[in-house]
């Protein structure tokens, strides 16, 4: 069913998993699963790559490089080049660091279109669990909102 007027679609779906976390770890378990034959969904409420990638580690070392070569510039006479410096761009370097970040955010989507692992990008303002429920000791029943 589509969303009318901005409602929430409901519609009934069966997984075997739902990895809660589009992370490293819920970016593995979400691919090696369906590798085992299982129906995955995956809810992430901001982009896939987890804070390592959005705003930890990889734009971190990023902007490392980018020192490390403002200094090794600055000490490049020493080593016998001749290297004039007019200045640096710092909303370029932003620009192109925040593109690599998105390029990642768009394999790791790409992946897991790949893969056959529903998800929805930027979709879910907060995944909201509104009913979870135990019908037998085999199977859980989650009701999940997916505001568009």
């Amino acid at each position: 069913m589509l969303p009318l007027n901005g409602t929430v679609a409901k519609m009934a779906m069966d997984y075997d998993l739902i990895v809660i976390g589009g992370g490293s770890g819920g970016l593995a378990t979400a691919q090696r699963a369906v590798e085992y034959g299982a129906r995955v969904a995956l809810v992430e409420p901001a982009r896939l790559g987890g804070t390592c990638v959005n705003v930890g580690c990889v734009p971190k070392k990023v902007m490392w490089s980018a020192a490390s070569l403002g200094h090794g510039l600055a000490d490049a006479a020493g080593y016998g080049f001749d290297v004039e410096v007019r200045g640096h761009d710092w909303g370029a370097l932003k620009r192109g660091r925040d593109a690599y970040v998105a390029r990642l955010n768009g394999i790791y989507a790409a992946n897991l279109e790949k893969k056959g692992v529903k998800y929805r990008e930027n979709h879910i303002a907060s995944p909201a669990i509104d009913q979870l429920f135990f019908p037998d000791n085999n199977n859980v029943m989650v009701e999940l909102n997916f505001p568009r």
